[in-house]
């Protein structure tokens, strides 16, 4: 047999035109049905989204599972369905497992949300094992994306040494960008570090700004240590009647927790 017969008898023949045309139509078909399924889960999602502010819970459940069948790889569905186990709404009863496990789903694609509550979990210990590092890795993927609880998590983590190296400098870093989104227990804590010079050059006047607007949000322990700086003249001109008010904001407010 001749090199020529030998290379014929390697060709591979081509496709034929209707084969090629069953393949590109099977295409268009199935784009066209995972689009069709996109869209119904919309619907089921939205659905589920008014039952969840109307409080109704067990509907609001049915209509995600209904949505995540459709569109399963879809990050704010799985991130619903965690936040119903995280609370135990709409679901036989609480299950941190069953959140961690959707929250994950949801945070490996990058939703925000899911980031911050998985880091939660994984400081606290509810439904994995409690492990501080990955904790600040969970806070750190979502303060980056702009989350401002987040932001402060990792502020405190800073701080306090906990999962990470401790380093004022950080945390204060960390605090001051939660603090600009209003984030008052934020507020509180770069007022401490400028209070005490700690990650910051000591500054009475800097903390002064940021006990007050912490105070002004109703955080007793800002308008506590506000009163102190009236009463001492720390960063602000001596003022016993300023000092008085604020003693009296701080024994009667309750500290206001964050949602």
């Amino acid at each position: 047999m001749s090199s020529e017969d030998n290379n014929r008898g390697a060709l591979v023949p081509s496709p034929s035109s209707d084969l090629l045309r069953s393949g590109a139509t099977s295409l268009v078909r199935r784009g066209r049905q995972d689009l069709i399924a996109k869209a119904e889960a919309e619907q089921w999602r939205k659905q589920g989204v008014a039952h969840w502010q109307q409080r109704e819970y067990g509907e609001a459940v049915e209509c995600i599972r209904h949505a995540l069948g459709l569109d399963p790889d879809r990050a704010e569905l799985q991130f619903l369905l965690g936040a119903a186990y995280y609370r135990g709404d709409g679901v036989p009863e609480r299950d941190y497992s069953q959140s961690a496990f959707w929250y994950r789903k949801a945070a490996e694609q990058g939703h925000t949300r899911a980031q911050f509550y998985l880091g939660v979990m994984c400081g606290s210990g509810d439904g994995l094992p409690q492990n501080h590092k990955q904790a600040a890795e969970w806070f750190r993927k979502a303060a980056e994306r702009g989350h401002a609880r987040a932001q402060f998590n990792l502020g405190v983590k800073y701080d306090s040494g906990e999962g990470v190296p401790q380093d004022y400098e950080q945390a204060a870093e960390w605090y001051r960008k939660a603090a600009e989104q209003g984030e008052f227990l934020a507020q509180f804590n770069l007022g401490v570090l400028y209070h005490s010079g700690l990650g910051v050059p000591q500054d009475y006047a800097e903390a002064v700004q940021w006990y007050r607007k912490a105070a002004e949000r109703g955080d007793m322990t800002a308008a506590n240590n506000l009163a102190v700086c009236y009463e001492r003249g720390l960063g602000v001109s001596r003022n016993f009647e300023e000092a008085s008010y604020w003693y009296r904001k701080a024994a009667q407010n309750p500290q206001v927790d964050p949602e």
